[in-house]
This record gives C-alpha cells, sequence and structure tokens, in this order.
C-alpha cells in the first residue's frame, strides 16, 4: 500500500463511517423488532399460565356451578380450558424455538461493536497532520477492523439495507 496520504485516509474513515452507521441502524431495528415480539411472547405466556392456574385450581366444575352455568355449558367450558392449555404449549414451544431474547442480546452486542467502531472513526476524523506511513498503518487496521466487525454481525438483506438507509436519512433531517 503506497501513496496514502491524510485525505484519502479521511476518506476511507467517511465511508466506513457511513457503512457502520446504516449497520446500526438495521442491528438497532432487529432489536426493537425481536424485543417487541419476545415481550408479547412472555406477557401472553404469563397471562395464559395464570388463566391456566386458575382455571384448574379453581376447577371447572366448581367455576361452571358457583358462576357460569348461566352462560356456557359445562362441555364448552372444559373445551375453553383444554384450548388454553394448547394456546400455553404452543407459546412455550415457540419461546423455546425462536430463542428472541438471545437473539435481542446478539442484536444488542452489534450495536455496541459498531458504536465502538464509530468512536474510533470520530477519532481518526478530527486528528490532523498524519504522517502518510502511519495513514497507512491507521487505514491497513480500520480495513481489518471492519473487516471483523463485519464478520460478527448477524447477516442481512438488501431490503434491510435499504429501509435502514432511508431511516437515516430521515433522522438526519
Amino acid at each position: 500500500m503506497v501513496g496514502y496520504d491524510e485525505a484519502s485516509l479521511k476518506g476511507r474513515v467517511q465511508d466506513y463511517g457511513h457503512k457502520a452507521k446504516v449497520l446500526r441502524q438495521i442491528q438497532s431495528e432487529k432489536l426493537r423488532r425481536s424485543s417487541f415480539w419476545n415481550n408479547v411472547l412472555n406477557y401472553s405466556t404469563v397471562i395464559i399460565s395464570a388463566f391456566v392456574t386458575f382455571l384448574t385450581f379453581f376447577g371447572v366444575k366448581n367455576l361452571h356451578m358457583l358462576f357460569l352455568s348461566n352462560f356456557i355449558s359445562l362441555d364448552r367450558l372444559d373445551f375453553l380450558l383444554s384450548f388454553f392449555i394448547f394456546l400455553l404449549l404452543i407459546a412455550s414451544f415457540l419461546q423455546m424455538t425462536l430463542n428472541l431474547g438471545e437473539k435481542s442480546l446478539v442484536h444488542l452486542a452489534a450495536i455496541r461493536e459498531l458504536t465502538d467502531f464509530l468512536t474510533t472513526l470520530d477519532d481518526l476524523s478530527v486528528s490532523h497532520g498524519i504522517p502518510p506511513e502511519v495513514c497507512e498503518r491507521h487505514i491497513e487496521r480500520l480495513n481489518d477492523r471492519y473487516k471483523t466487525v463485519n464478520s460478527i454481525l448477524p447477516a442481512n438483506s438488501d431490503s434491510e439495507w435499504r429501509k435502514a438507509k432511508k431511516a437515516l436519512i430521515q433522522k438526519e433531517k
């Protein structure tokens, strides 16, 4: 690598900064989405569990006899209990298979790593009077660091990249 000067370093810093901001926006959106669905799944599991526990401990027949005999038949109430147990089973399977909490942590770690990379880029962007040899070393380190950061990130689609770029443009306005 010959011929790198401070202007080429600043250009590389600017390019990597833009890419890192887009990647951070993508990870932020993925974190928001996975956290939302994780919370929905957790709260629904707790609510269904409480309802099934109440029906089970109180007793379907007792509930029917004391409160619901005028509104619903015993068979339907039994079916309702079975249905809620089935929903609880589905919610439990979804929690085990989707691992939304763990996915949220992966996205959060990616955001932290990208923010650290952006901080490094900001530090380099304000430096002045860097000799060409040092610029060359900085560019080599930036290339390696960008490859490393990019390799640990979860995969992104082209549509996610386009959406993130649009979102960044909206944020900057």
